[in-house]
């Protein structure tokens, strides 16, 4: 009855929502109890002088997009929607890489150092925002999501009806997905072939890093479960970086990995746990400071190299390969 309820509500807010502006949503806020006579008055309050110009540019809302002025009466508990300041406009235009498209979905290859969806500071630069105004298509939603950190493939749905189609298959684990990763190498993996890890993994509401509480779970509760091997071992190289994880003089390789599951930080986890961090991890082993993550000069070596699926609608088996690579 609650998911009803749920899903109910959900209807009610799209269906009131505002329009999207050049492919970003508005906030919803729902007024405090207060003093406050206008509109204007509340809103000078809680963001300062700026909100003048925010008010001259229609950015606050009613339901459906009726645009308020600062004179507007102030009404607590009800509902406003605020299009925000976009923080990471970019300078130019982004152009997604797109490997594969239909009528349902596009498939498109994301580069290092872009978020999937909007989050927090990441709004413009991101692949759900950017595949919007490159496709002039507004009900653009990412089916799965890449951390920030890693780049390759991601699957957008076009129009609404498809979305859960295609997003329960990545639930359902019906979607194969194949990484590579460049990490120092294991004698372990030194036969090429692959090994099989099913771990028990958590994430403390309390900490932004995921823990191996099992290393050997039962397949019943196992939520890391990662096939890896070894593809080719580099010569051995001055790999140093600053900071308290500086790995010097280390052989690194290149390895590929397929994930069952897609726990968060389900790859960068399996590999420190095993003693092969992902080079350029600033979280794997240790938390780098914000200064040695800025001067890395690059982005965590993990790509998305391969999706494959058997598409739910005409039953024909559909495999995606990136077209970037990884180096040192």
């Amino acid at each position: 009855m609650r998911k009803k309820r749920n899903l109910r509500r959900s209807r009610r807010i799209r269906e009131v929502r505002p329009p999207l502006r050049r492919g970003i949503n508005a906030s919803r806020i729902v007024l405090p109890e207060g003093e406050w006579k206008t509109l204007g008055e509340w809103a000078q309050y809680r963001f300062g002088d700026d909100v003048w110009e925010a008010f001259s540019h229609g950015d606050f809302l009613a339901d459906g997009g009726v645009v308020l002025g600062p004179d507007e009466p102030f009404v607590a508990r009800s509902r406003v929607w605020i299009f925000r300041p976009v923080l990471d406009e970019p300078e130019e235009t982004i152009v997604l890489d797109v490997v594969g498209e239909n009528e349902r979905y596009i498939v498109v290859d994301k580069p290092h150092g872009m978020a999937t969806i909007p989050r927090g500071s990441h709004v413009a630069n991101t692949v759900t925002v950017a595949a919007r105004r490159q496709f002039n298509n507004d009900e653009l939603v990412c089916a799965h999501r890449l951390d920030l950190e890693t780049a390759g493939l991601v699957l957008l749905t076009k129009k609404i009806e498809y979305r859960s189609m295609y997003q329960d298959m990545f639930t359902r684990r019906e979607i194969s997905k194949k990484y590579q990763a460049i990490a120092p190498v294991s004698p372990d993996f030194s036969d090429g072939l692959w090994h099989h890890f099913q771990f028990r993994l958590e994430r403390p509401s309390t900490q932004i890093h995921v823990d191996v509480v099992d290393d050997d779970a039962d397949i019943s509760v196992a939520n890391g479960v990662t096939d890896i091997r070894l593809l080719e071992e580099y010569e051995k190289h001055d790999m140093g970086f600053s900071g308290d994880n500086a790995s010097l003089d280390i052989t690194y390789g290149r390895y590929e990995l397929k994930p069952t599951t897609g726990f968060t930080h389900q790859l960068r986890t399996t590999m420190n746990h095993l003693g092969i961090p992902i080079y350029g991890d600033p979280l794997y082993p240790i938390r780098l400071s914000l200064e040695d993550e800025a001067s890395r000069g690059h982005y965590l070596k993990l790509l998305a190299t391969e999706l494959s699926f058997v598409d739910p609608v005409d039953g024909v088996l559909q495999v995606f390969n990136s077209r970037q690579g990884l180096e040192l």
